[in-house]
């Protein structure tokens, strides 16, 4: 987790001087980057979702706290007001589902001794375990045709060692004279993106590519009871390849892609 505070300010000079007059203050910045490894769909929904898919969405302002010893004393730190930029989804065929996520914030308070937020039940130390490559079950990746999400969905199998997917909202933060912070920090154009790798079996994928066609398509993140991302009018765009003499691995075809909708469905 990595936070970024930033103090906006002005470089005031004045003619006759060569060095800087003074630094004015017009403003506060704040954002944090946070990786992690899924328990539930939680945190998911509220980066991926729009306002109108369930009650976990982007529209929902979010706030974190953070507890650490400072010099052997207890501090906290509270992330107020915050929304997701962006979020990556990476699940690699030896290793974990790893989500890596940027937030805008409206503060990130100076570390204190005391939270301020009255009495607080503190959620419990998890038991479960993080979801991994295996958490999805056999043929995660489906692709199809036609509405989605319906029963049966995606019938196509590819096998893939490699899924990522992004998801950026391009925020706009929202600015008045006289406030220091953000007024208001709001989702606007949506761009989804991915990327995978497919063992080369027959020549499918390729012509999908070079027709540009609209395809659905979904990934199971982890097996019922679980999560799957559902993504709209997949489009494949590029398709990459290689040969090499020295190569004993299976050849692969490597796709990125852009989709027009994506959402986190419970299964």
């Amino acid at each position: 987790m990595n936070d970024t505070q930033e103090t906006q300010a002005i470089k005031y000079r004045q003619i006759g001087s060569r060095d800087l007059y003074a630094m004015i203050k017009t403003g506060e910045m704040y954002s944090f980057d946070v990786t992690y490894n899924p328990l539930d769909t939680d945190l998911l929904q509220y980066a991926i979702n729009t306002e109108d898919e369930g009650t976990k969405n982007v529209s929902k302002s979010l706030t974190f706290i953070k507890s650490q010893l400072v010099n052997g004393t207890e501090m906290y730190t509270i992330y107020r007001g915050c929304k997701p930029e962006s979020l990556d989804v990476t699940i690699t065929a030896d290793g974990a589902v790893e989500v890596a996520a940027t937030y805008q914030c409206k503060e990130i308070t100076t570390p204190a001794t005391t939270h301020g937020l009255g009495t607080v039940t503190w959620g419990t130390n998890p038991t479960a375990t993080p979801w991994t490559n295996q958490s999805s079950g056999i043929g995660p990746l489906r692709l199809g045709t036609g509405a989605h999400p319906v029963t049966p969905g995606p019938t196509t199998t590819i096998d893939t060692n490699n899924f990522t997917m992004s998801v950026t909202h391009n925020l706009e933060q929202v600015r008045v004279n006289g406030d220091p912070t953000v007024k208001f920090v709001e989702p606007t154009l949506r761009d989804v993106t991915f990327e995978f790798d497919a063992l080369y079996h027959d020549t499918g994928l390729i012509i999908d590519q070079k027709a540009l066609s609209a395809k659905t398509m979904e990934y199971v993140l982890k097996s019922t009871p679980g999560a799957r991302l559902d993504f709209t009018d997949a489009f494949l765009e590029t398709l990459g390849t290689s040969d090499a003499t020295t190569s004993t691995e299976p050849k692969i075809l490597s796709f990125t892609g852009t989709a027009k909708r994506v959402s986190v469905t419970t299964i």
